[in-house]
């Protein structure tokens, strides 16, 4: 998960346990600034099948490369 977090590609988190595991990785849920990591999508507050719209629409983009100035410590 960290090496997928910080080659800036995004991430599908599905489950009510997804963010705790995030947590546990070390994977911010922003970026460095504060602002929601565009790049992060989880099901949270979203039906899984608006959270698998948007995971393909990042797909189709570039990486979030804001992530690289802040990597989770290993």
């Amino acid at each position: 998960m960290r090496d997928q977090y910080r080659h800036c590609k995004p991430m599908l988190v599905i489950g009510s346990g997804a963010a705790s595991l995030l947590e546990k990785a070390g994977v911010p849920s922003t970026l460095e600034d504060g602002a929601p990591d565009p790049a992060l999508i989880g099901t949270e507050g979203e039906t899984l099948t608006k959270a698998l719209a948007a995971f393909k629409a990042a797909l189709a983009g570039h990486r979030e490369f804001r992530r690289e100035t802040d990597p989770p410590q290993v």
